[in-house]
């Protein structure tokens, strides 16, 4: 009996811990690293050989998990470019919703993801404020 409540507790706090992770990471490769149990550097390596990372995460059956983690992700950072003024909350809402849609598209091929930004991780609309992947921030392309 005592050995089920211990399993109990370590799954209940299992799952406390990785709801409160989902919004910790800075960037979908950290998201795929720490979902597929990979380093940071080996799931970058694999992106930059040309695999997306959805299809890396699907490949480790986590497709689920990194459609959810990165539309969390990107809510939060959103959510941050609103509140410094560089967005307003309406457009941050139809990104979202075009975000939704395309994860709800996703297969974790590469290919049925959207507006070709891998699995909904880009911000939509073609526009920005500098922020983009090439400048350390987290565009589209990751």
């Amino acid at each position: 009996m005592l050995k089920k409540i211990m399993m109990l507790t370590l799954l209940i706090v299992a799952i406390a811990v990785s709801g409160f992770a989902a919004g910790s990471y800075n960037n979908p490769a950290e998201l795929v690293a720490a979902i597929t149990n990979r380093s940071v550097d080996s799931v970058v390596q694999e992106r930059q050989d040309g695999k997306p990372f959805c299809v890396i995460a699907n490949e480790a059956g986590k497709l689920d998990e990194y459609k959810s983690g990165i539309l969390e992700m990107r809510k939060e950072q959103l959510a941050q470019r609103v509140a410094d003024g560089y967005m307003t909350q309406e457009r941050a809402d139809r990104i979202i919703a075009r975000m939704e849609d395309n994860l709800a598209n996703c297969d974790g091929t590469g290919y049925n993801c959207g507006n070709g930004y891998h699995c909904g991780g880009g911000w939509g609309d073609g526009h920005g404020h500098g922020h983009g992947w090439r400048n350390g921030g987290n565009g589209c392309r990751w």
